[in-house]
């Protein structure tokens, strides 16, 4: 958990990079999508079959919260813990997708996926969530969507080299690391 001061003219739920033991964030927090809309994120048939999934699934007890679906239902506990919990702010991450080296996307290696705007839908709707976008440098529009997620707001980038197939030290992806 990091630890930011906030800036004494600066709105309530906006914080600064100076250190200081006044906000409490969470820089790591994962949103995870059933299925139900692909758009949103999903995890993969192969991986909501698993006996793990469910039995994790199960012991959660996230089958009995409020809502029609399972995405639904750890979204509304996502925000709930939050918003309950001593925090002052929670970094939501997206987790992109695998592509393939031509820039497009692979969808059957793809195994855990949650848009970039469906962390900014949470971030509307939970001033506490700060939104963490997930861009594969592999993707075509790679750079395109970075300016779109700053311009946006996003608090910060996510490379999850070992999920995403990607070795993050190729020279190409320098103009994505200088944005």
């Amino acid at each position: 958990m990091a630890r930011l001061k906030k800036p004494e003219n600066a709105d309530s739920d906006e914080a600064s990079d100076t250190p200081a033991s006044t906000c409490s964030v969470d820089v790591h927090t994962h949103i995870f999508c059933w299925g139900e809309n692909p758009e949103e994120g999903y995890l993969s048939e192969n991986t909501r079959k698993k006996w793990k999934t469910r039995l994790v699934l199960k012991l959660s007890g996230i089958l009995k919260e409020p809502g029609e679906t399972i995405s639904e239902k750890m979204r509304n506990r996502l925000i709930r813990h939050i918003q309950t919990s001593s925090l002052d702010y929670a970094v939501v991450l997206a987790q992109d997708a695998v592509y393939h080296e031509d820039g497009s996307r692979n969808d059957p290696d793809t195994h855990f996926y949650v848009s970039n705007d469906h962390v900014f839908d949470l971030a509307r709707e939970c001033p506490q969530i700060l939104p963490g976008c997930s861009i594969n440098p592999i993707r075509s529009d790679a750079l395109k969507e970075l300016e779109r997620c700053r311009e946006a707001g996003a608090r910060l980038v996510k490379l999850h080299t070992a999920i995403q197939g990607v070795d993050p030290s190729r020279p190409e992806f320098d103009p994505f690391y200088k944005l």
